[in-house]
C-alpha cells in the first residue's frame, strides 16, 4: 500500500475531525471541482498499483430533497514493471521454454474518462451519497520478451503494446462532510470497473521464429475492484 496515500488519508481524516458545519445551501444550480485519490481494498490484479488518482468538474441542482450532480472527470491507475512467469509460456514444439535463459517483462495501467452521476441526501449534518461512474476505461499493457528453448533450437524476441478500451460502469456509495463553506470531504466505496488485456505468446513456431506469430493471442478479463476513495470538493 502506498505510504503517501495512507498519509494523505490520515491528514484528510484529521482535517475532518476539526471541521465545522457548512452553512445551508440555497436551492438552485451549483458547479464544482473535485480532486480524488483512493486505495484498493482487495487483492491487486494485473500488476496495477493499489491506488488511483483523479479530478473532475461537476454541475448539478440542489433543493430541499437533496443534491443531484453530474461530473465529467479523468482517472488514472498506474502499474509497475513485473516479470511474467516464463515457465507458463506455451511452445509450438515439444521443446519447452528455458526459464533460466528467458525473460518476459510487462507493465499495465488504466485511464478512464467518465461521467459520474450522483445523488446526495442531507442527514444529521452530513450527506449520504450514491451513484454510478459511466465511461470508457482504457487498459494499456507494454510488453517485451526474449525466450529460448531448452535445447537452444529457437529464440523468440517480441515486444509491443496492447490497448483495450471498454465501457465500464462503476457503482459507489459514501458520505460527504462539510469542512468549510462550500467545501466538502467525500469518503466513498467505489467498485472500479475495467477490462484487462494481456499478450499471450506461443514460442518456437517455424513461421514466426524470432518474433510474433499467428498462434499468439490476447487474453482479456473483466474486473471490478473495490477502492476506498477520498475526494475534496469545492462547490460554487
Amino acid at each position: 500500500m502506498n505510504v503517501k496515500i495512507i498519509r494523505n488519508i490520515g491528514l484528510g481524516l484529521g482535517f475532518l475531525a476539526a471541521a465545522h458545519h457548512a452553512q445551508a445551501q440555497e436551492a438552485g444550480p451549483f458547479y464544482g471541482l473535485k480532486l480524488r485519490t483512493a486505495v484498493q481494498a482487495s487483492e491487486h490484479k494485473d500488476a496495477l498499483k493499489g491506488y488511483y488518482l483523479g479530478f473532475g468538474v461537476e454541475a448539478g441542482y440542489q433543493n430541499d430533497l437533496g443534491r443531484w450532480g453530474a461530473e465529467l472527470g479523468l482517472l488514472y491507475k498506474p502499474g509497475g514493471f513485473y516479470g511474467a512467469d516464463v515457465s507458463a509460456i506455451g511452445s509450438a514444439s515439444a521443446i519447452k521454454v528455458d526459464p533460466a535463459r528467458s525473460v518476459d517483462m510487462r507493465k499495465g495501467q488504466v485511464d478512464t474518462l467518465a461521467l459520474r452521476l450522483s445523488y446526495e441526501k442531507p442527514w444529521n449534518g452530513v450527506g449520504l451519497r450514491a451513484g454510478l461512474q459511466i465511461g470508457k476505461a482504457k487498459f494499456r499493457e507494454e510488453y517485451i520478451g526474449d525466450v529460448t528453448g531448452t535445447d537452444g533450437s529457437y529464440r523468440d524476441a517480441y515486444n509491443g503494446v496492447i490497448e483495450k478500451s471498454a465501457l465500464a460502469v462503476s457503482p459507489y456509495v459514501g458520505v460527504s462532510f462539510p469542512v468549510m463553506k462550500d467545501q466538502f470531504l467525500e469518503v466513498q466505496l467505489v467498485g472500479l470497473s475495467y477490462t484487462s488485456a494481456t499478450y499471450v505468446h506461443v514460442a518456437g513456431t517455424a513461421a514466426g521464429q524470432g518474433t510474433h506469430n499467428s498462434k499468439d493471442s490476447v487474453s482479456t478479463a473483466t474486473r471490478m475492484m473495490p477502492h476506498l476513495e477520498l475526494a475534496y470538493a469545492i462547490r460554487f
